[in-house]
């Protein structure tokens, strides 16, 4: 087996727990679960960062039933962790359907994640700022801004 395969095996058995990948890796299924268990350990974690306020609201093991939910329907697909979060607001419409208190907390708090990664907006030169008709110019929002309908 080429490493190519072997990573897409592992990778198999990480997501899926595979019987087929786990053979393929030498049917060591107790030490492969400890992989596994770390991967899945490690994406809790991941969106516990994210979203330590709804993690709150929803109490440990609520959080937890809709991470688990979240991690076992999507798996990271970025070479990132940064952005595996983003999707959960998805989850959290399917696990909570009658609760837009915990969707529009969920937006709140990756809104905010995503403001402070966001790239700058360019600032005005001194030159500029020189020639600017102070009783006619406009602000200009940050481009990451974000604007949602509340409903709670």
């Amino acid at each position: 087996m080429n490493l190519a395969r072997l990573q897409q095996e592992f990778q198999n058995w990480l997501v899926n727990a595979s019987d087929d990948s786990a053979a393929l890796l030498g049917n060591h299924v107790a030490g492969l679960a400890v992989y596994q268990n770390n991967y899945r350990a490690q994406l809790v974690g991941c969106l516990e960062g994210a979203f330590p306020n709804l993690r709150q609201w929803l109490g440990d093991e609520a959080f937890l039933a809709a991470c688990i939910t979240h991690i076992d329907r999507h798996p990271p697909h970025a070479w990132t962790l940064d952005v595996y979060p983003a999707g959960l607001q998805k989850t959290l419409y399917e696990v909570f359907p009658d609760n837009p208190d915990v969707h529009e907390l969920a937006w709140i708090e990756w809104s905010l994640s995503e403001a402070f990664v966001a790239a700058d907006a360019a600032p005005l030169r001194m030159e500029a700022l020189a020639s600017v008709d102070w009783d006619t110019a406009r602000l200009q929002l940050a481009p990451s801004l974000r604007s949602h309908a509340l409903t709670t």
